[in-house]
């Protein structure tokens, strides 16, 4: 699926929903934390799934998906190969890594 370079955010990240699965059941870390909502002030338990995915592109496509209460909250997919925005997502404690 191709989708007009023009469009920006989450429009032009729908191209790469196929991903979504493979993050879900093959994530390469899974992070665990506590976090503070920034509005309400409400803490709460999450859990980040990241990968990283070569699509023969000259950048790398990094998905990341976030859960709380057993349900998937947040999911995104960043077109990149920049290491820092990677190490930026890793946050709490690494409860999975693969080998």
């Amino acid at each position: 699926m191709q989708v007009d370079p023009r469009v920006r955010g989450g429009a032009a990240r729908t191209q790469y929903l196929p991903y979504l699965d493979e993050l879900l059941t093959d994530p390469y870390e899974v992070w665990a934390m506590i976090q503070q909502h920034k509005g309400t002030g409400k803490t709460e338990f999450r859990v980040r799934l990241i990968k990283r995915i070569d699509t023969g592109d000259k950048e790398g496509l990094l998905p990341v998906a976030q859960a709380n209460k057993g349900q998937l909250e947040a999911w995104t997919f960043v077109p990149t190969r920049d290491l820092k925005y990677l190490n930026r997502q890793r946050e709490g404690v690494l409860v999975y890594a693969r080998e």
